[in-house]
């Protein structure tokens, strides 16, 4: 919907959008492999969590098709490094005894609510359009982002 009714492309270039999300992954999680000694593992996804929100704002005002592909880039390479990270700090940092426990209230967080969000965002869209629902979504992310610093620097 956002490819076709927001950019004006059609399938051809709604594939390139996902493919965007994809390459972004993939050169997240690569970089991530490469780079990670150089960074902060415990800031990394509070990181990636600004810099998704922020493509998700963005997107939601653009309506040029080459910036929207790059956002998607962004937004992949923050998505696939945050989701790595996270799981790397819960299985290193959980006491062995309750590993499996915090690994599945994690994978329950991550894909068992992900229908709740799909089901405001697809609501948001239907009754506002997309580009409400996705900057929503965008100011969301960036207030549970800017919440988790906050707290994070308050706790330091």
């Amino acid at each position: 919907v956002y490819a076709r009714d927001v950019l004006g492309t059609g399938a051809g270039g709604y594939g390139a959008l996902t493919s965007a999300f994809g390459i972004g992954a993939a050169a997240g999680a690569l970089g991530l492999a490469a780079f990670a000694a150089r960074w902060r593992r415990r800031d990394l996804p509070l990181r990636a969590g600004w810099v998704i929100g922020g493509s998700l704002l963005v997107l939601a005002l653009t309506r040029l098709y080459p910036l929207a592909f790059l956002l998607l880039v962004a937004g992949g390479a923050a998505l696939a490094a945050s989701a790595i990270t996270t799981n790397t700090l819960l299985q290193t940092e959980a006491p062995e005894a309750l590993r499996g426990r915090v690994i599945g209230v994690y994978a329950f967080i991550v894909v068992g609510l992900a229908p709740f969000g799909a089901l405001q965002a697809g609501w948001l869209a239907e009754a506002f359009g997309v580009p409400v629902a996705a900057g929503v979504s965008g100011v969301v992310t960036l207030v549970a982002v800017g919440l988790m610093s906050y707290r994070g620097v308050r706790r330091t």
